[in-house]
């Protein structure tokens, strides 16, 4: 199956036109884009369809895909009228032509598309179980049309991946999963409910599997590979008896596995995501699905989030995968062709460069940071959103020759309250005293009655900028100023206000222009906002066609960023003659000769370590990758304690925080604990070097 259009209009916020050529939809965008909404517009249009209620679909859309190889298939509902068509060929029943599921797999906590379009469907066919057609094994029927996955369904889809034997899920359960071996499988059946679902199959898989409690792997994949079951028919088995909230037949699975007997729990969420996936892919659909993935790398390790696009590789050629995110890792592992941007539920003509600054978020996040941390230029310019950093560029390209010792690199915060605290930041921890840094606001009476607080700024006689106010140690670096006053606007000022008014005028009728006949149950306040924000977005992709002329006003801001420059130059001093220049001295740990070499590779880390067994005391070595995340259970005294130690001591890169200076701890828990980021016992979960054996083996030998 593959989606070749996909036309959806006044659905929430959204009016969308989508020509696609990839088996990989990804929907791109920040929180409240509209991404999730197109999820649930498709859900609720096949929800309808296989109910054979499609003229109840609350709004207009047109959906066409290539099925069963070669068939191309139009689906269509304008007002009261819709039309199916195959090869041109009017139908008056698609449903032969419908996907044979469709698969949702949710990341949050969030039910109100399983309550919408997923319960009805599932709730409909326990209620008819033991009707003769769905018990044929080999008939796609046997479980709803519409498959809702989410974080209930770890022990499932783990189970059955240690079940196949094949090689690329043996791969994957080993590096991916980190699983050597399994100790054991126990289940917990509800027979008292067994009553609920009279003769059907599946029940009749329930009872073959519930001669004991207990397994072994060996033991289960013999009664399976006996049996007329393939694995995909035992995932949808146990997803149906598992899932009736008061009536299910099985309650939960346990598994336990490596030296260590570590259950479920012990993955991270990222671990967990990515199980769920493969177990999706590979068991909940068959051919001619699709598949909808709400956010599939939230909470996967940034190395890891590539490891997404290869577990959908070889699923591709007949299924369809839609998924949404809002990562720029992620996304930058995408073709260009799978990518669409959008923006208050429009899409937005972006090239792949574009979208991934456009996804960046919060600025401090890892994909910025990375940027940030990497920049060569002398001068970083802080400004509040992504259009201030759009028309300086843009600017700057037209402008550059009559500023060709000016070099500078923009990163947006996304507001103007995190440009203060953020330079407070970096001056506090002297983050790189070989650049300048100016925040830039927009010319508002307001910020500029705040560049008077003597809390935070300090004025410079005769200037139109300020210093971050100093406190034990020299301020030479951070700065601060508004776009520069223009003659002929007096008034606040945005940076859509720096070019002739006949430019915003231009953008402001082409928004307006745009919601005709998309106003309806909107509210004055919405409606102006959506113009507002339209126009802005207007300006901007304009601006990359302005004449030189257009930029004019942009020098005066160049000439001020200059100017801040040669002040800052002049206040730097060298050292007098003779005068020592401290250095930080680095101490490494004593040599000592009996420790125990140690390591770990839980949550996703690479861990050695020296335990020293008279002291306890446990030195975390050089070259370690510690864990990027925590798990929910730390609390905020310990992450602002381990956020400590791994400024200090640890370096990120490779989009991995890796020790670069040995620390020392008072006992191999507090070590494995900083380095995985969960609070568990270093006794258990150490293991010494050279053998599988765990530390606890010396204390109690």
């Amino acid at each position: 199956m593959k989606i070749t259009t996909l036309n959806i209009y006044n659905y929430k916020n959204l009016s969308i036109e989508l020509n696609n050529s990839s088996s990989i939809i990804a929907l791109i965008g920040n929180n409240g884009s509209g991404k999730s909404n197109i999820l649930e517009a498709i859900s609720t249009i096949f929800f309808h369809l296989y109910n054979k209620k499609e003229k109840d679909i609350p709004f207009n859309f047109k959906l066409q895909y290539i099925f069963g190889g070669n068939q191309n298939v139009l689906i269509e509902k304008k007002n009261s009228t819709i039309n199916f068509k195959v090869e041109e060929k009017h139908y008056a029943d698609i449903q032969q032509f419908l996907p044979k599921q469709i698969v949702a797999l949710y990341s949050g906590e969030e039910n109100r598309l399983w309550l919408k379009s997923y319960q009805p469907l599932y709730m409909a066919y326990i209620s008819n179980i033991n009707k003769s057609e769905t018990t044929g094994l080999g008939d796609y029927s046997i479980v709803p049309k519409m498959l809702y996955i989410n974080k209930f369904y770890w022990h499932i889809s783990l189970l059955c991946l240690l079940l196949s034997d094949a090689p690329d899920t043996k791969k994957f359960c080993k590096e991916t999963l980190g699983i050597n071996k399994i100790n054991s499988i126990k289940f917990d059946f509800k027979t008292s409910n067994y009553a609920n679902y009279s003769d059907s199959a599946v029940k009749s898989f329930i009872n073959l599997i519930d001669q004991k409690s207990d397994y072994t792997i060996s033991e289960l994949k013999k009664i399976i590979s006996e049996s007329p079951y393939s694995l995909d028919i035992v995932f949808k088995y146990l997803y149906l008896a598992y899932t009736p909230d008061k009536k299910k037949m099985l309650e939960n699975i346990t598994i336990k596995y490596n030296d260590e007997n570590l259950d479920i729990e012990d993955f991270s969420e990222g671990e967990k995501k990515m199980l769920l996936i493969k177990a999706a892919l590979e068991y909940a659909g068959l051919e001619d699905s699709l598949f909808l993935l709400d956010e599939p790398d939230a909470h996967i390790h940034l190395s890891n989030k590539i490891q997404i696009k290869n577990v959908f590789t070889e699923y591709l050629d007949t299924r369809q995968v839609i998924l949404t995110t809002h990562s720029p890792t992620f996304t930058d592992t995408l073709e260009d062709e799978s990518l669409y941007m959008l923006n208050t539920g429009k899409l937005v003509a972006s090239k792949k460069q574009e979208i991934l600054e456009n996804v960046s978020g919060e600025f401090w996040n890892k994909f910025q940071q990375n940027s940030f941390i990497a920049s060569k230029k002398p001068i970083i310019l802080l400004v509040e959103g992504k259009h201030d950093k759009e028309h300086i560029t843009n600017a700057f390209v037209a402008l550059k020759d009559d500023f060709k010792t000016l070099d500078f690199e923009i990163f947006k915060l996304n507001t103007e309250t995190n440009i203060q605290p953020f330079l407070r930041g970096l001056y506090e921890s002297e983050f790189d005293d070989t650049k300048i840094y100016i925040g830039l606001f927009d010319r508002e009476a307001k910020i500029l009655n705040d560049f008077k607080n003597p809390k935070n700024y300090a004025k410079i006689e005769g200037k139109d900028y300020y210093k971050i106010i100093e406190s034990d140690k020299p301020n030479t670096n951070y700065f601060v100023t508004a776009l520069p006053e223009l003659e002929d606007k007096k008034c606040d000022c945005s940076i859509e206000m720096m070019y002739d008014y006949s430019k915003w005028e231009e953008a402001y009728q082409k928004a307006v222009q745009n919601t005709i006949g998309k106003t309806s149950n909107k509210s004055i306040k919405t409606f102006s906002e959506d113009v507002l924000n339209d126009a802005k977005n207007i300006m901007s992709v304009n601006s990359k066609s302005f004449n030189k002329a257009d930029f004019k006003n942009f020098k005066a801001l160049f000439e001020l960023i200059a100017e801040i420059q040669n002040y800052r130059n002049g206040l730097m001093k060298k050292p007098k003659e003779g005068e020592p220049i401290k250095v930080e001295k680095i101490v490494e740990p004593a040599q000592q000769n009996d420790f125990v070499e140690i390591y770990t590779k839980r949550r996703g880390t690479v861990l050695t370590a020296q335990f020293y067994s008279d002291t306890t005391k446990t030195i975390l070595q050089s070259g370690s990758i510690i864990a990027n995340d925590v798990v929910p259970s730390f609390t905020a005294n310990e992450k602002t304690d381990r956020n400590k130690l791994k400024k200090k001591y640890c370096e990120f890169m490779d989009d991995k925080w890796i020790v670069k200076t040995p620390i020392e701890f008072a006992s191999p828990s507090g070590a494995i604990k900083f380095g995985v980021g969960s609070n568990i016992n270093g006794w258990k979960y150490w293991l010494i070097k050279g053998t599988d054996k765990t530390l606890e083996t010396i204390r109690l030998s």
